[in-house]
């Protein structure tokens, strides 16, 4: 197991990481702008628009409570798990690996990503990189967070925060998918393309 220093280091990192991966985040998908030809739209109700990014928000600053207040947010209450020392490097293992996969989509899904669930005029349906395999490739790496830090830090309260965002990612990924299957947007497109692929995990093939 971790001691209180070791921890504290690969918060700093953490922390490091993920402000250098919301720079880019934010470059490379321009996630603030507004569209103004916008064809279809949906918003979801208060509860799942404001817990989504608040609950991505705990999960992702975590690590600063571990580096100022390792007492409070480190080993309190700890995961009962057997293997102490091997889970939470996994788990720094599978934080890197969501950061990856957050900015890949970033990258690939481009100006078409932005906080409003809707669709403009022009815009294509993504299918490449991640989002071959996987609908919602962003939200299933922000779940990843969670569960990388959950891990890492032998966390049981950031073990039950990331069970929350995975159940309002659940509802909001529903609002956007029936939006997207619409014939305003991509309508029988998107319902091929959801056949094919899976929501935050790749389907298995039959």
């Amino acid at each position: 197991m971790w001691n209180d220093g070791t921890a504290q280091a690969i918060a700093f990192v953490m922390l490091a990481g993920t402000l250098v991966g919301a720079m880019l985040f934010s470059v490379w998908s321009g996630f603030l702008r507004r569209e103004a030809n916008v064809i279809t739209s949906r918003r979801p109700g208060p509860l799942v628009r404001w817990s989504w990014p608040a609950a991505v928000t705990a999960l992702h600053v975590w690590s600063l409570g571990v580096l100022f207040l390792p007492d409070l947010f480190y080993l309190f209450p700890v995961l009962p798990v057997t293997v102490p020392g091997l889970v939470q490097w996994l788990g720094a293992a599978l934080w890197a690996s969501s950061g990856i996969l957050i900015l890949w989509s970033a990258q690939v899904l481009g100006r078409a990503m932005r906080p409003q669930v809707q669709v403009s005029h022009g815009q294509q349906l993504v299918t490449r990189g991640p989002f071959r395999w996987v609908r919602h490739p962003v939200y299933a790496g922000n779940i990843m967070v969670g569960l990388g830090m959950s891990l890492a830090f032998l966390s049981l309260p950031c073990l039950l925060l990331t069970i929350i965002a995975s159940i309002v990612a659940l509802r909001r990924t529903a609002i956007e998918e029936e939006m997207l299957s619409s014939p305003l947007a991509f309508g029988t497109e998107y319902e091929r393309y959801r056949s094919r692929t899976g929501r935050f995990l790749p389907r298995r093939s039959r």
